[in-house]
């Protein structure tokens, strides 16, 4: 009986704490990897972009922006609106171009956004490389 309670309770404790803060989700993040719905993983050792998330109330933007040596971003006008909705089985993001997707995983260093076809999509925090010259 004693086993019992100690695997149930181990249950209930591995499902709480896994409320996402949507907060997190603003800022730079850089792909990591991609797993495939097949098990097959791309790796990506160098990115030329980051993401740029924002969010409040609700809603935000993503857009494509480019790491300058000198810490700042280049960036395009161009970003993709979204909405967030919360339902039983998650929080996801719902993009005005028709296009879904689920947040699996949120926190200050890592997020998975999962497509509808369960590609899941990692992240990591943007780290900017600052190089200035000697002075």
């Amino acid at each position: 009986m004693k086993k019992v309670i100690f695997i149930l309770s181990l249950i209930v404790l591995s499902s709480c704490g896994q409320e996402i803060q949507l907060e997190e989700l603003n800022g730079y993040w850089e792909i990591d990897h991609v797993m495939f719905a097949n098990a097959t993983k791309k790796k990506y050792a160098m990115n030329l972009t980051v993401d740029y998330f924002q969010y409040q109330d609700g809603k935000g933007f993503v857009k494509k922006v480019q790491p300058q040596l000198d810490g700042s971003f280049k960036s395009s006008n161009d970003s993709q609106l979204f909405s967030v909705e919360t339902t039983e089985e998650g929080v996801f993001l719902n993009f005005e171009n028709g296009i879904r997707e689920k947040i699996s995983r949120l926190n200050s260093k890592q997020l998975i956004i999962q497509t509808l076809d369960s590609t899941n999509f990692h992240y990591k925090a943007f780290e900017p490389l600052s190089i200035t010259p000697n002075e």
